[in-house]
């Protein structure tokens, strides 16, 4: 059974401050899970991964993926997974150049 509390969210956010005014823009968002697995043990599961269209190839992505990598070491889970849709290459462009690589194919 599936604790809706554990989903955490987490944004990557670009706060501009000027004299005359100041704005907050989302650069990047995430939302993940810590669960327990019978396959895999204590996991951290990315439900999403998402840039702003604007600010894609920026290195946001990175950073918000990074995060993930570490809060899944100190929360001492072994593993990182995520579900990524056939279709979604650039997607699996991004993982892939950070060290994730494909193990299964869903139907």
């Amino acid at each position: 059974q599936q604790d809706r509390d554990s989903f955490t969210l987490v944004s990557l956010v670009d706060i501009h401050v000027s004299s005359k005014n100041s704005h907050r823009e989302v650069l990047g968002v995430a939302g993940f899970r810590i669960m327990n697995t019978l396959a895999h043990g204590k996991v951290l599961y990315v439900d999403d991964l998402v840039i702003n269209n604007k600010h894609r190839s920026q290195g946001h992505g990175g950073v918000i993926f990074d995060f993930l990598l570490e809060h899944a070491r100190s929360s001492s889970c072994k593993k990182l997974l995520l579900d990524s849709g056939v279709q979604r290459f650039d997607a699996h462009r991004f993982y892939m150049s950070h060290g994730r690589m494909v193990i299964s194919s869903h139907r």
